[in-house]
Order: C-alpha cells, then structure tokens, then sequence
C-alpha cells in the first residue's frame, strides 16, 4: 500500500513536471510570436528608412545644390529631403532637380539640385525658370474659375458661344466637359505634335492642329486626357476677357499669388538645357520645341517657388473665392455616374489606408512605383511631362502643405520622378500632425 502511493505520488510530480513545462513552452511560443514580428517591423522600418534616405557623404558633396529658403522649425524635415532627392538623382542620373513646400501660405523649403546644363556645367537654382508642362492646366483652369465669377462665362455653355470660328461637332461640348476631359477632343498623336518646331502666331492659330477632327466619343461617356482641350479653353479665356491668354492669366491668377514669373518660354530667358534617358544609354540632348503649340495646357514656363506661390493662393482663396475653389476641385462624374479622377484642371486623389502607404514606400524603396503614388494623402495636384522634363504641383488639402518640383529630365528611368517628392512629403506631413 506504501509502494502504491509512493509511486502515484511520483507519477502525479511528474505529471505535474510535465504540465508546467507544456505551459512555459506554450508560454514562450506566444512569447516569440508576439516579439518575432515587432522585431521584423523595426528591421524593415530600419530598412525602409535607409533604402530612401542613405547615401554616402561623397555622394552628397558631388551633387551641388542651392538653397533659398529654408524653415529653421523644419530642419529635420529638410534635411532628410535633401538626403532623399540627391540619392534619387544619384541612382536615376537625374542632371537636376528644384523643389519648393509651403505651409499654411509660408514658404518653408526652396532648393535646386544638380546641373541644368551638364556640358557647361550650370548649376540650378530656385531662380531657374523650368518647362511646367501640363502644370499650366491648374492655370488656365484657375483662369476660367475668374471668369465664371466675373460672370462671363457658364461651364455648362457650349464652347461655339466663346470661340464662335470653333467647328460645330456631331455631339455639343461644353466647357465643363472639356476642362474635365469628357468632351472626347483628342490628345497628342504624334512626335511631330509633341516635338513641335513650328511657331504658331496665337492660340487661335494652334487650334488647327486639331480642330476639325471628329470627337473621340460622345461627351460625357467616356473621359480622355487631352491638352488640345486646354488650348481650346485657352481661347475661351481670350475671347471671354478680351486679353491675350499670357496677359490675362498674369493680370487675374498670377498677380493676386505673386507668381507673375510664370509665363511663356522664350530663348532669351532660360539656360536650361533639357535630356533623355533611353535604358542604359547615356542622356541625349532633346532639340528645341516651339511651345506655342500648347500654351494654355503645357507651354508655360516658371520656378517651383512661383508654382507653390499659386498652389497657396488659390487654395486660401486668395485668387478666386473658396466656393468656386470647391467647384473646380470636386470630383466630376461621366453621363453613367463614375468618378473620372479629375476636378476641372486638377487631378484629385483621395487618402488610401496606412497599410497601403506603408506597402506604397515599400516597394518604391525596392525602385517600383505604383502609380498614382501623388495620392498618399487627400490631395489635389497636377503632373506635367515632356520630352526631356517632368513637373508636379501638389496641394495637400488636409494639411495646407503645397509642393511643387521640376527637372530637366525624362524618359526610361526618369518618370517615377514627379511621385518620388510625394514620397519625401510623408516625413512632412508628420511634421504638420504633431504640431496640432
């Protein structure tokens, strides 16, 4: 009877033994499942952050750059942008690169990065005047938001009331329609269009390149980029103000956001010399382009700080009032009720997930770019790209931060460029959220 409860006894310590050693296995099991992936995020944050920010010191110094402004309560900020741009030029051989940011109106960052003519070599600087390209459609959109105030003109109107000599189409357009690019006018078709070397006198007279082309489509059934709408708009401002388009714009948009140095390129006014990257070939020169082919929708020229200058203006209701801010910046529906991704002359984006933006920086830190990479935050903003240049202008709605930037690259290996300043603007936006 002693022998039996002696071994029961054992047997109960070590069944005992063996249930507390399943439990502290158990135990650290979770252990490990809960510290294992904390210590996979801190690793891949480390990474992340590293991937878009480190580059040696003698990287840094071969890269020159000049700075106008640069806000002492956003150092950090800009520091770290500084690191980020000149490691995307390094890796994308981008010649340069000029950026500005404001906040709350105030002019916080004005840099430029780089040579705009490598041979020569001449350094940028926030002074150089850039090809904007399609960044004038925010413009001349902003110039037609002027009219309709003053009462001259109605979105809904067709586009023969103002530009009477315009051909009458199978279906009647209106200029909503084309400043939303559901009018199904047509875009670019060829180099010659886009490497345009002929001088057009007037607007008026550009508008032959296309003007009696049948529509794409029935307006408001489809929705179809197209700058040669803008230049018909263009006209529109004309005939509407009485002006020419370039004395317009500066008189009621340019004015009021002390931007008056946008404007047209002419060859006395700009040393920039303008590349293209075709794979791992070296950079070429792109040859002269006469712009008078497309003033109103990409022919206009200006520094990022004049491009911020407006972005600000306009979004404080500086240039025309907040309510017909709102108007051309609310989102515009084709005939069936979708969304078509534009306001009128704005491109608009809304906040995705902090999953996704986590995902989006992944990926572009491994040099792959989803598109639409502008839209981490809710935003209006306008990309602009040419043979040899790209542009952007973002206005971070939520947060009253603007950014505009410009280069005189583009081409294989250069277009993930206009979305990589949006990607530096995180560090930014951060910045603005704590100090609420």
């Amino acid at each position: 009877m002693v022998l039996t409860l002696a071994i029961l006894q054992i047997i109960g310590i070590e069944s005992a033994e063996k249930h507390f050693m399943k439990k502290r296995r158990y135990r650290q099991f979770i252990l490990a499942g809960l510290v294992l992936p904390m210590l996979v995020l801190v690793a891949g944050m480390w990474w992340l952050h590293r991937a878009m920010y480190h580059i040696v010191p003698a990287d840094m110094e071969q890269i020159p750059s000049r700075c106008a402004v640069a806000a002492s309560d956003f150092h950090h900020e800009i520091e770290q942008g500084r690191r980020f741009i000149k490691k995307f030029m390094r890796e994308h051989h981008a010649p340069s690169m000029s950026l500005a940011v404001a906040w709350k109106g105030r002019m916080i960052w004005s840099e430029a990065f780089g040579y705009i003519n490598l041979e020569q070599r001449i350094p940028a600087t926030p002074e150089t005047r850039y090809r904007i390209n399609s960044v004038s459609k925010p413009i001349t959109a902003a110039a037609l938001a002027k009219l309709l105030e003053a009462g001259d003109i109605g979105l809904d109107d067709p586009v023969q009331r103002y530009v009477p000599d315009f051909p009458i189409k199978f279906y009647p357009i209106t200029l909503r329609q084309v400043a939303s690019h559901t009018a199904g006018i047509r875009h670019y078709r060829s180099d010659e269009e886009v490497l345009n070397t002929r001088h057009f006198s007037s607007i008026a007279e550009s508008l032959e390149v296309f003007a009696q082309d049948s529509l794409l489509f029935r307006p408001g059934s489809q929705v179809k980029y197209s700058s040669f709408g803008y230049n018909l708009l263009g006209r529109v401002v004309e005939n509407a103000s009485g002006k020419e388009f370039t004395e317009f714009i500066r008189e009621a948009v340019l004015a009021p956001a002390h931007a008056q140095g946008i404007g047209i390129e002419k060859n006395d006014t700009s040393q920039v010399r303008y590349y293209e990257r075709n794979g791992v070939n070296p950079l070429t020169i792109v040859p002269p382009i006469d712009q008078s082919i497309k003033y109103p929708s990409g022919g206009l020229v200006g520094t990022p700080a004049e491009l911020v200058a407006f972005g600000s203006a306009y979004w404080q209701g500086k240039i025309v009032s907040p309510a017909t801010v709102a108007l051309f910046t609310r989102m515009q529906l084709l005939n069936s009720g979708e969304e078509t991704g534009f306001g009128l002359g704005w491109e608009l984006s809304r906040t995705p997930s902090a999953a996704k933006r986590l995902l989006m920086e992944t990926i572009a830190a491994l040099g792959i770019y989803l598109p639409h990479a502008t839209g981490f935050y809710d935003s209006i903003y306008h990309r602009g790209g040419s043979k040899g240049s790209i542009s952007g202008l973002v206005i971070y709605k939520n947060y009253d931060l603007v950014l505009a930037f410009a280069s005189n690259i583009n081409g294989e290996g250069a277009r993930p460029s206009w979305k990589l300043p949006t990607l530096m603007m995180e560090q930014f936006i951060r910045h603005v959220e704590s100090a609420k």
